[in-house]
């Protein structure tokens, strides 16, 4: 496939999620590349709440990333830019109210979340495999 993603970098969380929305179409399209057998396929879980559901998981799983790269589009506080200033993030925010620690918190909070989103696809499978 050509190479399509030229950087997780986007102005606006926005973007960002419709970024994680391609991400995880583009990753179905690598695992099944063939257009008509995803086509058949949609059928089975179109109506499935359970495969919506994992969908979804995937789409954050994603966007949660996408967040990181673009530090969760925190203001650095040079002129409202968003931290792409290329400087190490400690040099950035480490000023007293800078929101650095605040940063820090949110991602640690998005770990915690990847974490939980990761159990959780865990325990899915395990109980897919379970039922086989």
């Amino acid at each position: 496939m050509a190479t399509w993603l030229q950087s997780l970098q986007t102005k606006t969380p926005q973007e960002g999620f419709e970024l994680a929305i391609t991400l995880a179409r583009k990753g179905v399209a690598y695992t099944q590349p063939s257009a008509e057998v995803r086509d058949r396929l949609r059928a089975d879980y179109a109506g499935n709440a359970d495969s919506l559901t994992a969908a979804s998981q995937v789409v954050a799983i994603h966007f949660q990333t996408v967040a990181a790269a673009n530090n969760y589009w925190m203001d650095c506080g040079r002129a409202g830019k968003p931290h792409c200033c290329h400087e190490p993030l400690d040099a950035c925010h480490a000023a007293p109210g800078s929101g650095f620690d605040l940063m820090r918190a949110r991602k640690e909070a998005g770990i915690r979340l990847l974490v939980l989103f990761l159990f959780m696809f865990f325990l899915l499978i395990k109980q897919l495999l379970m039922l086989k």
